[in-house]
């Protein structure tokens, strides 16, 4: 029987019409995926901890037990800090709108002159817009861990899955040393990412908490969490996180300290994100730049807030899962940072990390 040749645009046209359905699904189930998603990576990060202490006789629920506790007892400690840094800052706002208000009235005579409106200016100098960002980042993941139950018993089958999962694949997959390979590789690769970026996330907040405390800057835990949340969202997110700390710097303690600040900042982000992180991450994740801020603007859309935060490692996810197919494989080269070497194997691409 004689096969129909379907046309090629019609191809196009039905793969680009399932790719929109598929995104605006994930979208819409935002409200299960976001928090799935959350316990998925803290189960990655969790798993190193969990499989030391096996390593050293802890039985594996009690293992489990101190590493989720653990997590959680941090992450409602620093909601807890934040969350009344986060009160009291929003009811001093009405006090730095008119301190910057005041500052800017000769700016205001000015421009008022040159044709604007009032509310114009206003507008322009509103505090309460500038923090904007940061706060809907912070409320964003706040309110995803708002629905702790889910993520802690998500978290909690995980981890408890973990050791058992390689022997399913082994048998499901014992076939396709291949598809092992790829599966292994892609848990080496999220585990080691994850793992380096929160410890380099770490050390910037610290960084910057000690920073802010010693000129004594007002919410200065508020600010070191804004920036280990923001050192996960690529390219933009640290400088992102310096700017409502560089305004309530110049609100509080003037324009000297407000450029002092700044700078620090700088100096912080210079030497943990372009010379610590290179060293402890190799070459990085095999991404280009253009993707990484695609994709940052990608996983915002369809995961909001949280979906910044794991861009990098929900592409990485993605480049993984293409190249694991031949039929695939030339898909995720567009995504590398570079072209795999003409001369090496087919499914090497030389643009990432190698697992040991």
């Amino acid at each position: 029987m004689k096969r129909l040749a379907v046309p090629s645009w019609l191809v196009a046209v039905v793969s680009a019409a399932a790719t929109v359905g598929v995104v605006f699904g994930l979208q819409a189930a935002r409200s299960l995926l976001v928090p799935l998603l959350l316990a998925l990576f803290l189960a990655i990060l969790a798993s190193t901890p969990v499989r030391w202490l096996r390593s050293v006789h802890v039985p594996e629920w009690i293992a489990v037990a101190l590493v989720v506790l653990g997590i959680f007892g941090v992450v409602l400690l620093v909601a807890g800090l934040v969350g009344t840094s986060i009160a009291e800052l929003t009811r001093r706002i009405p006090q730095y709108q008119d301190r910057l208000r005041s500052d800017f009235a000769s700016v205001e005579q000015r421009l008022t002159e040159a044709g604007m409106s009032s509310g114009e200016i206003l507008d322009m100098v509103d505090p309460s817009a500038a923090l904007g960002l940061a706060g809907n980042v912070l409320t964003g993941v706040t309110g995803v861990f708002g629905g702790g139950f889910l993520i802690f018993f998500a978290l909690v089958f995980m981890l408890l899955e973990a050791s058992r999962f390689p022997d399913k694949l082994y048998y499901a997959f014992r076939g396709s040393e291949e598809t092992l390979a790829h599966f292994g590789r892609l848990s080496w690769v999220l585990n080691r990412y994850l793992g380096l970026k929160t410890l380099t996330s770490a050390l910037t907040g610290v960084a910057i908490f000690l920073f802010l405390s010693i000129i004594g800057l007002d919410f200065a835990l508020l600010w070191a969490t804004v920036a280990f949340l923001f050192n996960y969202i690529p390219n933009i997110g640290s400088v992102i996180a310096s700017v409502p700390a560089v305004l309530i710097a110049y609100l509080q303690l003037g324009p000297a300290t407000a450029i002092g600040v700044a700078v620090g900042y700088l100096a912080v982000n210079v030497s943990v994100g372009n010379l610590l992180e290179p060293r402890v991450m190799g070459e990085g994740m095999g991404l280009s730049t253009l993707v990484v801020f695609l994709s940052l603007l990608f996983w915002g859309f369809v995961f909001g807030p949280v979906g910044m935060l794991l861009s990098v490692p929900l592409t990485m996810s993605v480049k993984l899962a293409l190249e694991s197919a031949d039929a695939t494989r030339d898909w995720a080269t567009l995504l590398a940072a570079k072209a795999p070497s003409s001369t090496g194997a087919s499914g090497t691409r030389g643009d990432g990390p190698t697992p040991p």
